[in-house]
């Protein structure tokens, strides 16, 4: 993975103003954890004025067309992901709009639920700035 694309990526999110958190591997890099991973996973703001920065930065760092088929109405319907790869292929961005709510799941003998879901993903960090989300 180019770590020199996601600091360009990231710095055209700002610059668009684009509503989003970083989640996932990438996050628990950028709080000193390291983790091996192949993908950016970004949980956006899926209003279509959002998702319209999100295309607009995307464009500017990947000059891809197909960026075009990323809509809001995908990523506020009932599967709210989409991944997107660059023309060059080199990693993938997950791109997530809300996070599932899965059925009770044990780990370590507890039950995970809706209602302490982010309890027990700590990988799902903010970033911190101006536009991430509360």
């Amino acid at each position: 993975m180019d770590g020199r694309r996601i600091v360009e990526l990231f710095a055209a999110l700002s610059r668009e103003a684009v509503r989003y958190k970083v989640v996932g591997g990438i996050a628990l890099n950028l709080h000193g954890l390291v983790r091996a991973t192949e993908d950016l996973d970004l949980f956006v703001d899926p209003d279509p004025t959002n998702v319209e920065r999100l295309r607009t930065a995307l464009k500017s760092v990947f000059a891809d067309p197909e960026v075009d088929q990323i809509t809001a109405s995908d990523l506020g319907g009932d599967y709210p992901a989409i991944q997107y790869v660059p023309p060059d292929g080199a990693f993938s961005i997950d791109i997530l709009a809300r996070r599932p709510t899965p059925p009770a799941k044990f780990v370590r003998h507890q039950v995970i639920t809706a209602s302490n879901l982010d309890h027990y993903y700590p990988n799902d960090v903010i970033t911190h700035g101006p536009n991430a989300l509360p």
